[in-house]
């Protein structure tokens, strides 16, 4: 495969950023995004500052708990692909017309680093870490040419993410790429309240 860029140079990359806090959280049991971490912040707070850190604009997709600007979903509840569609739409009539970094709030992990990594991924293509064979399209970046197919997915009737592997290349992250600035606990979300007291108000960024 392609070798990145130095991660000193990534900081670099002009790229926008989605935060999605708009699931529905029903294994939590509580809106995950508006959780309290130890340190006073909301956990969607937290994860919101390691993207704003790396992208510009940073947007929020949701009811606005993380301190970002923020848009919310006229129908909320239809997945994260609808979500990123609604970000995407407000990042263009913005005048961005660029690869974004898409981020679930519930992942507390993800460090700048790493965001920085996908961020600067040489090339156009769709950017998507793998980790144990699962990939992570919640902390990737997407391609111009995945974007604007998004709207177009969720009209016909496309809930998940993986619908965004079919629109357009997408380069592929193992552990040979991303272990250089994180290991595989930077992918780690929050799905359950114990996941919430494993944490204990503990962030890296």
């Amino acid at each position: 495969g392609r070798r990145p860029v130095g991660v000193g140079d990534n900081a670099a990359v002009a790229i926008a950023g989605l935060l999605l806090t708009g699931g529905r959280s029903q294994r939590m049991g509580a809106d995950k995004a508006t959780l309290p971490l130890a340190d006073g912040q909301t956990l969607a707070g937290a994860v919101g500052a390691v993207l704003r850190a790396v992208a510009d604009p940073a947007l929020e997709v949701g009811a606005g708990a993380s301190g970002l600007r923020h848009v919310s979903e006229r129908v909320g509840g239809r997945g994260p692909l609808a979500a990123v569609a609604v970000g995407w739409e407000a990042l263009s009539s913005a005048g961005y017309r660029g690869p974004t970094l898409v981020l679930a709030c519930d992942m507390p992990f993800v460090t700048t680093g790493l965001l920085e990594l996908i961020a600067g991924w040489p090339g156009e293509a769709s950017v998507v870490p793998v980790v144990s064979g699962q990939a992570q399209p919640l902390c990737a970046r997407l391609s111009v040419a995945a974007l604007e197919e998004v709207g177009s997915l969720v009209a016909a009737g496309r809930r998940d993410m993986a619908a965004v592997f079919d629109a357009g290349p997408v380069d592929w992250l193992t552990g040979a790429d991303w272990g250089r600035v994180c290991d595989a606990g930077a992918f780690r979300d929050l799905d359950y309240p114990a996941d919430l007291a494993a944490l204990e108000g503990t962030v890296t960024r």
